[in-house]
């Protein structure tokens, strides 16, 4: 396999997570919040540029993979779920897991709740063509699920 190959197979499922047999998307889910929170500086100020920086890589792997495999939103592709995850916990302020299990429990299964579900507009967005369509949903799903987890624990 050419190197390019293998660098874009690489980051499109997220050091090969998305080639589990069973639940890809829930699964580099859960790999992206687990690497969200050992990942070392807590700031929103060195976070935010690595997330942009995966949302860009995503945009091109996850391109690349759709025309290699011919396939739209193949299932191996899993950088979406887990730029996904991280841009949810920024915007609910996650940073430290042990301060805030409930909340990122409920995010997580918010995220995938929505992710699955594809309420409207996602179904048009996952529509849009190459890896902007396939990015996109996944950074809906994370705002559908950061207002209703922001909601819940505010008026807890």
């Amino acid at each position: 396999m050419k190197p390019v190959k293998v660098i874009t197979k690489a980051f499109s499922s997220f050091l090969w997570v998305g080639y589990v047999p069973v639940a890809p998307g829930t699964v580099g889910s859960l790999a992206g919040a687990v690497v969200w929170f050992v990942m070392p500086y807590k700031t929103i100020r060195v976070r935010l540029p690595v997330v942009l920086l995966f949302f860009l890589i995503g945009l091109v792997v996850a391109a690349l993979e759709e025309k290699e495999t011919n396939k739209k939103d193949p299932r191996n592709v899993v950088i979406d779920e887990v730029v996904g995850m991280w841009i949810l916990f920024m915007l609910i302020g996650c940073m430290y897991f042990k301060d805030s299990i409930p909340k990122t429990a409920t995010a997580f299964v918010l995220f995938r709740v929505f992710d699955v579900a594809k309420i409207p507009p996602m179904r048009v967005i996952e529509k849009i063509h190459g890896g902007l369509g396939v990015m996109l949903d996944d950074v809906v799903a994370a705002i559908y699920s950061a207002i209703v987890v922001n909601l819940v624990f505010f008026f807890l």
